[in-house]
């Protein structure tokens, strides 16, 4: 009976430890760098707006575009940092948002605010048509999901996402009809990739199931 208990706690802590999630990383727009076509860059405050960005770096991504600028900080007045772009639909030439990890590993991507996704005028009308893409090679669409309308500013909407957005390599926004603008906020994600380095409490655990085992050998 001992041994049985012992193996089966060794058992349960294995699984235990290798369910934990990895460490959560937030994109907040706040404390990253704000990086200009000239090279030049500005940190973000919570404070400042700062217009025509090239790209945005934070705890080891990227976020770029494709065809625009991105305008990031404090661009709604309301004290919180956040990523805003029009599209090239409206004459704001963006065609496409990414992220990615500047090292190329993989990550996963758990929810994320939208701040704004609407037509002119600052209201959304309800068929607003833009989408996250999942890349599980960075290049490819490996999943497709349409974002929820959402009025400009002031607001926002949690897009909470499935397992289709683990283990990926980039995922990015696009829009198919006169959407005006996108603004983005409070990126949740973690590691996902090989070599990965465990977290205390995941360790922990692991070192109590391998407690458990070699009592169980020296019980038996």
């Amino acid at each position: 009976m001992t041994t049985f208990r012992f193996a089966l706690l060794a058992a349960a802590a294995l699984n235990l430890a290798s369910m934990l999630p990895a460490a959560a990383t937030e994109i907040d727009f706040t404390g990253g760098q704000a990086v200009y076509f000239d090279g030049s860059s500005v940190v973000t405050n919570n404070i400042e707006s700062y217009y025509n960005a090239s790209y945005y770096l934070e705890n080891g991504y990227k976020v770029s575009n494709t065809g625009g600028v991105l305008n990031l900080g404090n661009y709604y007045g309301l004290g919180n940092d956040v990523m805003h772009t029009h599209w090239a639909r409206n004459g704001g030439g963006v065609t496409e948002v990414r992220v990615a990890r500047l090292d190329g590993a993989l990550f996963d991507l758990d929810s994320f605010d939208v701040s704004s996704n609407n037509h002119p005028g600052g209201t959304a009308s309800g068929d607003e048509r833009t989408f996250i893409h999942a890349s599980l090679d960075g290049i490819n669409v490996s999943y497709s999901v349409m974002l929820p309308p959402e009025n400009w500013g002031g607001t926002l909407s949690t897009v909470l996402l499935g397992t289709e957005f683990d283990h990926i390599k980039a995922f990015w926004f696009t829009t198919e009809n006169f959407v005006d603008c996108l603004g983005i906020d409070n990126l949740i994600l973690a590691d996902a990739g090989p070599g990965q380095v465990p977290e205390p409490a995941t360790l922990a655990l692991f070192g109590l199931a391998l407690a458990g085992l070699s009592l169980r050998r020296r019980i038996v």
